[in-house]
């Protein structure tokens, strides 16, 4: 029985590929001219692995070659290696230039108004293989994620100064006020944020997001009289909807359709940026692929 064998040396991958090559020809000149030597050491390398294994692997009689039953154990099982190895090889390969695998990228409800839908669709139109696992969280929840490891990527409000990430703009959007439907200042084309700081504001609290937080207050001319607060725009738009204040938010937040809200182009030169972020000290080929991405498309 082969499986009783016993091996006297190693056998290398290339001797079991000449044993192949011979096995499914059942010759050994054509074997040799297939693998491009000589026929000689091919004969000689297979009365080698023969040895090792300590059985016959062919019958030869005269020009005539068949397998034994323990070659023709070794040449299915060889063929099983040699395919298992090649998608190994390719694996591996596709792993390196992050084509495969499990990519998990933190957002924010902003960038699922914005940017993420079509970033999402375009990395999975060219990188079928990675299997994108998003999770929604707040700006501070993406950066302490980050920092543990749980996230890959991050698409949250900046502007962000951080030793441990790096960040690169993926947009810059203009800023506008929301307002309950009847309310005065939804008679304005556009409308001075200096004039939203007079009214009660429905704002996220700053540690959810500290930097747009500020964004939102420098703009107004702060500080603001802070009615309710609430951590994702729906909600805060919702809210301004009830008639429980105004709000200053990003331009994105016009797609959150509601009946009884009115948005306003803002008069100011201020900008909510959308950044990706990664951790610095990353080098997966899978976050620099879907960076890339995200640049293309930004």
């Amino acid at each position: 029985m082969i499986d009783t064998l016993r091996l006297s040396e190693p056998i290398d991958v290339r001797r079991l590929r000449q044993f192949l090559a011979v096995a499914e020809e059942l010759h050994f000149t054509r074997a040799a001219k297939r693998l491009g030597i000589a026929q000689p050491p091919l004969s000689r390398a297979v009365r080698l692995l023969e040895a090792s294994l300590g059985a016959p692997l062919f019958v030869r009689a005269g020009r005539v070659v068949s397998l034994t039953p323990a070659g023709e154990a070794l040449r299915d099982g060889v063929r099983r290696a040699l395919e298992e190895a090649t998608r190994g090889v390719d694996a591996a390969r596709r792993a390196h230039r992050g084509e495969s695998g499990e990519l998990r990228v933190g957002f924010s409800a902003s960038a699922a108004l914005s940017i993420l839908p079509r970033l999402v669709r375009s990395h999975r139109d060219s990188f079928p293989g990675v299997r994108l696992t998003l999770v929604e969280k707040t700006t501070a929840g993406q950066i302490a994620a980050l920092e543990a490891g749980a996230l890959d990527v991050g698409i949250f409000r900046g502007p962000l100064r951080h030793g441990g990430i790096a960040t690169r703009v993926l947009l810059r959007e203009r800023l506008v006020a929301i307002l309950p439907a009847r309310h005065p200042l939804a008679a304005s084309k556009r409308v001075d944020p200096a004039r939203l700081a007079r009214e009660p504001f429905v704002l996220f609290p700053r540690a959810v997001a500290p930097a747009f937080h500020d964004v939102v207050l420098r703009a107004c001319g702060g500080p603001l009289r802070v009615a309710v607060e609430a951590a994702e725009w729906p909600t805060i738009v919702s809210l301004v909807a009830g008639g429980n204040g105004v709000s200053l938010g990003p331009e994105s937040v016009r797609r959150l359709a509601w009946r009884d809200v009115a948005y306003r182009d803002a008069a100011t030169p201020a900008r909510a940026e959308l950044l990706l972020g990664t951790r610095r000290d990353s080098r997966s080929p899978l976050v620099e692929s879907f960076a890339a991405t995200a640049a293309r498309i930004a």
